[in-house]
């Protein structure tokens, strides 16, 4: 887990490592990059990193965390325009931080960004289907689940496999799958 404390400080050389990381990861797989390469690239200290960080993949989880918190500031502001405009918005600000998808795909840590997104999303996606609260007991717990699974899936598969489709074929995909879970869960409610 990272540890980043709130000051000015540690939040600068949080971002020096992350830089870091995201420009080795342009040169060398993931796997490969060591601490040593991130000290050298980053100009912070071994001991700063740990302070920060509990290893190489806390930096992708704070990646993930820091993008999905400015994604949500964004989508905070349009939760009144239903889920194929926060949809579409998802689609385009993921196409602006493609590179930490691919990074994130390709070092087989998906689970990062699903975790990261199942922290994020529940409130935004129950504005987005008020039908999910109407499901009785742990189901709206499901829907919510299945539903950051898809998103995440489809992000990963879009940067996977090229980026073919524009943000808004991107979300029309996504959309009109949670529209069937979500009749799903709303019928078997009933």
């Amino acid at each position: 887990m990272y540890h980043i404390r709130n000051d000015k400080r540690a939040k600068k050389s949080a971002e020096l490592i992350a830089d870091a990381v995201m420009k080795l990861a342009s040169r060398k797989s993931y796997a490969d990059i060591t601490i040593t390469d991130i000290e050298k690239a980053s100009t912070v200290a071994r001991s700063t990193f740990y302070r920060l960080f509990d290893n190489t993949t806390d930096v992708l989880a704070y990646l993930c965390d820091r993008t999905f918190d400015e994604l949500t500031g964004i989508h905070a502001l349009h939760l009144n325009e239903g889920i194929r405009s926060v949809m579409l918005l998802t689609g385009e600000y993921w196409m602006q931080h493609k590179r930490l998808l691919e990074v994130i795909d390709k070092a087989g840590y998906q689970n990062i960004l699903m975790e990261s997104f199942s922290r994020h999303y529940p409130l935004i996606l129950s504005y987005c289907f008020p039908e999910a609260d109407q499901v009785p007991g742990a189901g709206s717990e499901y829907a919510v689940s299945i539903a950051v699974s898809l998103i995440s899936s489809s992000l990963l598969t879009w940067a996977r496999t090229g980026q073919k489709e524009s943000a808004e074929e991107l979300s029309d995909i996504i959309v009109n799958v949670l529209e069937k879970m979500t009749e799903l869960f709303t019928e078997a409610a009933m």
